[in-house]
C-alpha cells in the first residue's frame, strides 16, 4: 500500500509540476520584466490557499482517522467532482499593476457554462486587491450582438 502512495504522488506530482510550470511560461512575456516577480508573487499568494487548506484538513484528520482513512476520502472527494468539470483559459494578461484571467467553467452540473473573470491589483509588488466576476454564458437567443461570450461558438444546453 505504501508503495501505491508513493507511485500516486509522484504521478500527481510530476502532472502539478508541468502544469504549474507551463502556467508560468505562459504568463511570464505577457509582463514587463519590472512587473513579473509582483505578478509572480500574485500567482504564489491565490495559489498558496488552494494547496494549503486540503493540507491542513488532512493533517487534522490523520490523527483521529489515520493516514489511509484520511487518503481515501480525499480520493473519494476527488472523485465526487463531476467528471466532464473543465476549465478553458481564454485570456491571461498584465499591464502596470494589474493581471486579469479570464476563461469557460463547464461540466459543473448547471444548464450552460459559466464565464469568469479574475481581476489582481498590485502596489509595490503586493497584491492589494483581488475580484472576481462570475455569470451564466449567454446563449445565442439571449445574446443582443449575436455573438458569443466566449470564443467563437455559444454554449450548448444540457
Amino acid at each position: 500500500m505504501r508503495s501505491l502512495l508513493w507511485v500516486g504522488g509522484i504521478i500527481g506530482g510530476v502532472g502539478f509540476g508541468a502544469s504549474f510550470s507551463g502556467t508560468f511560461r505562459a504568463v511570464a512575456p505577457l509582463a514587463q520584466s519590472h512587473e513579473r516577480a509582483a505578478l509572480f508573487a500574485s500567482i504564489h499568494v491565490v495559489a498558496y490557499p488552494s494547496f494549503g487548506v486540503p493540507t491542513i484538513i488532512a493533517g487534522l484528520l490523520i490523527a483521529p482517522i489515520g493516514l489511509l482513512h484520511t487518503v481515501l476520502g480525499y480520493g473519494v472527494a476527488i472523485r465526487s467532482l463531476p467528471g466532464e468539470l473543465r476549465h478553458l483559459c481564454e485570456l491571461i494578461t498584465a499591464e502596470g499593476g494589474m493581471a486579469m484571467v479570464r476563461g469557460r467553467f463547464s461540466g459543473h452540473g448547471q444548464p450552460v457554462p459559466w464565464i469568469a473573470a479574475d481581476f489582481l491589483r498590485l502596489e509595490d509588488g503586493v497584491m492589494v486587491d483581488h475580484w472576481d466576476a462570475i455569470e451564466d454564458e449567454a446563449s445565442r437567443e439571449q445574446s443582443v450582438s449575436g455573438l458569443p461570450m466566449y470564443g467563437d461558438d455559444f454554449p450548448e444546453r444540457r
